[in-house]
């Protein structure tokens, strides 16, 4: 009777500390031109790596896995971070930073912050049953870097923020948080790089603006209306930290920063970022923003002057009350601060309702700004080349065509434009 084969004793797995490898105790298998060495290492985060090392002699497949775990624990060893690290922490140390630091345009930095923002679901929306559910904020770095989360997180977006939201939420995960993420050894690969989304229920736009001008009867109206306004008739808050002057103070900034749109064109972001510094007063009053390549959509350089002189006095004013260093439009308790978009834009909103109103304008409930960009474009048509138009509101040929000529009014803007476009 032959005797039961005994089964083989396996090796019992060494338990590993951080910084530790098993390479010593691994033994080298022969395989065709050479040796291959199957080791582990735990990082000084605690990950463990399996790894696999070849080469044609024992003696060097040995030094080169050793070669190989100095490099992943020097690497290892530069980050405090872990998978079990919160999120928003290493967003606000990493991604923050990068966003800051990268050369963009003024127009692109905002569009990325409120990307930021919208991962994190920090939207500030106070809309009823407005609430980001799936944000990343809360979860740790491994939670929030699953495909899963990734996808309900920006589907989530696109159904509270629009799908154009969505994309540029998607960018800024990807190179501002998984790229630096797999720098750090914490992810072997991009999990948004082939991540399908479904925004067929992303919330709709709201009304396309940019494409309609005012008649030339319709833009002295409004202007003379703006000129016209008194700062000083608000009304005293009943409570609150704001005081009469800082409301008085609020109002003329909205009223001169309508008319600043009205009188150059410039889009409402670029009018908002101005400091003082970039604003250009001649001897003869004139008043003209530098704008560099990085204040600008197109990322092209231009210089815009204020067509209407009545404008460029309330400008010159301006300036002169405003301390060195200030912000055009700054935000009225302390111009020396950016003036909060969210915050400004709505107050903008509640002027042109009142433009509409008292100009029977029923056009500005729904254009605001782009308005003026359309308006002066049309107007200036037959008296001003192309190429001079394109210069001032900073646009390419065909988009210059394309959204800011409204043929409703052709007629009426042929008639206007033999004449300046401030004269009465």
């Amino acid at each position: 009777m032959t005797e039961p084969a005994t089964k083989k004793k396996r090796v019992a797995r060494v338990v590993l500390s951080p910084g530790q490898h098993s390479i010593d105790r691994a033994t080298p298998v022969p395989i065709d031109g050479g040796f291959r060495l199957q080791w582990r290492i735990m990082l000084h985060d605690g990950r463990t790596l399996h790894m696999k090392t070849q080469a044609p002699t024992r003696a060097d497949v040995r030094a080169r896995a050793r070669s190989k775990a100095n490099e992943l624990l020097q690497t290892s060893g530069t980050s405090s971070w872990s998978l079990r690290s919160p999120v928003a922490e290493y967003m606000a140390a990493i991604t923050k930073p990068a966003i800051e630091s990268e050369r963009l345009a003024e127009a692109t930095r905002a569009r990325y912050w409120l990307s930021y923002r919208l991962l994190l679901g920090e939207c500030g929306s106070d809309e009823k049953g407005h609430r980001h559910r799936h944000a990343l904020k809360g979860l740790s770095i491994e939670a929030a870097m699953r495909p899963r989360a990734l996808k309900e997180c920006l589907e989530e977006i696109g159904r509270l923020h629009g799908a154009k939201n969505v994309k540029h939420a998607k960018l800024v995960a990807s190179k501002y948080l998984a790229r630096p993420l797999k720098l750090d050894g914490l992810l072997q690969y991009n999990p948004l790089a082939d991540l399908d989304l479904d925004l067929s229920r992303s919330r709709k736009p709201p009304v396309q603006r940019g494409g309609h001008a005012l008649t030339r009867e319709e833009y002295h109206k409004a202007i003379e209306w703006l000129l016209t306004q008194d700062p000083k008739a608000v009304e005293k808050p009943k409570r609150g930290r704001w005081t009469l002057d800082d409301r008085i103070v609020e109002r003329r900034s909205l009223l001169e920063f309508v008319l600043t749109q009205a009188a150059t064109g410039m889009r409402t972001s670029e009018i908002g970022k101005r400091p003082v510094s970039e604003v250009e007063v001649d001897d003869n009053g004139n008043v003209v923003f530098a704008l560099s390549g990085e204040a600008t959509k197109t990322r092209k350089a231009r210089r815009v002057p204020v067509l209407d002189d009545r404008v460029a006095r309330l400008l010159v004013e301006r300036i002169e009350g405003l301390p060195e260093g200030a912000y055009l439009f700054g935000a009225p308790t302390d111009p020396m601060k950016e003036w909060l978009p969210r915050n400004r834009d709505r107050k903008l909103a509640g002027v042109y309702e009142e433009l509409a109103e008292a100009c029977g304008i029923e056009m500005f409930r729904v254009e605001r700004g782009h308005s003026w960009r359309t308006t002066i474009n049309s107007i200036l048509a037959d008296v001003v080349p192309e190429d001079q138009r394109i210069r001032l509101l900073g646009h390419t040929r065909e988009i210059n065509r394309s959204h800011y000529t409204d043929a409703r009014e052709v007629e009426a803007l042929k008639a206007a434009a033999s004449q300046a476009l401030t004269s009465s």
